[in-house]
């Protein structure tokens, strides 16, 4: 019980109290490829630096987290698909718009995502719209995790997309590490295994290749704490309308 409340004490102090945008942290992963993903991209700055993960989810949209966003601006970011490896070519698409809720809480992550308008859909086979889950998560479904962020805490990022395994928590389990989750969040278990910087905003995905919500937050990476995430269930009914009124 007091280790516990230590760790809930801890997680306050250094993860929800910190800045929003410094901390959703692939460890420990395995090597894929874009044919095994075809929808996970990433969003860089002009000069081609990764800055957060993302997710196709429509032939012009694309899904990521808006704690990651936000501190950038539509017109600095493209948006890099159909590639395994960052230094290849791929193709690259500019962000020409950056849609938020504005029920986003930046202390809470409550509401934590964003959608990046694309100038042009891609031409690529190699980046296709998953389908977007509508069903909600059970606790300890399987899913799984992609993204070319940090292969150790502070390290480089991966040159080379990974990915990585997970389940759903149950939200009474998730309380014994972080303060609870909203009805948009959810939390999965990383045993070592885990998502770490500039992964922030990639896409969870079921076993059937539709994409469940995006990566938001952990503390550290692969440190035994749980990753949460925002449920796609939960903020399907915005991300249509926001497509709807974008097109």
């Amino acid at each position: 019980m007091l280790l516990n409340t230590f760790l809930k004490l801890s997680l306050l102090i250094f993860g929800f109290c910190q800045s929003v945008y410094g901390q959703a942290r692939i460890i420990n992963g395995t090597v894929t490829n874009v044919q095994a993903c075809p929808s996970c991209v990433y969003i860089a700055d002009k000069s081609g630096k990764l800055l957060c993960g993302a997710a196709l989810i429509h032939t012009r949209f694309v899904a990521s987290a808006a704690s990651c966003t936000k501190p950038h601006i539509a017109g600095a970011m493209n948006v890099h698909g159909g590639k395994t490896y960052q230094l290849e070519a791929g193709e690259v698409i500019p962000v020409i718009k950056m849609i938020y809720s504005i029920n986003f809480d930046q202390t809470t992550y409550d509401w934590d995502i964003s959608l990046a308008q694309l100038q042009n859909a891609f031409t690529t086979t190699l980046a296709v719209p998953a389908p977007i889950n509508s069903n909600p998560l059970e606790p300890y479904q399987v899913l799984r995790f992609y993204g070319w962020g940090e292969i150790s805490e502070g390290g480089k990022v991966s040159n080379v997309l990974r990915t990585m395994q997970v389940s759903v928590m149950t939200p009474a389990s998730c309380e014994e590490y972080l303060t609870p989750q909203t009805a948009r969040q959810f939390c999965t278990n990383s045993v070592y295994v885990g998502a770490c910087d500039r992964d922030q905003g990639g896409g969870y995905y079921d076993k059937d290749g539709q994409w469940c919500g995006v990566d938001i937050w952990s503390y550290g990476c692969g440190r035994g704490y749980p990753n949460l995430g925002t449920r796609a269930s939960e903020i399907n009914t915005f991300i249509q309308r926001a497509i709807t009124n974008n097109l």
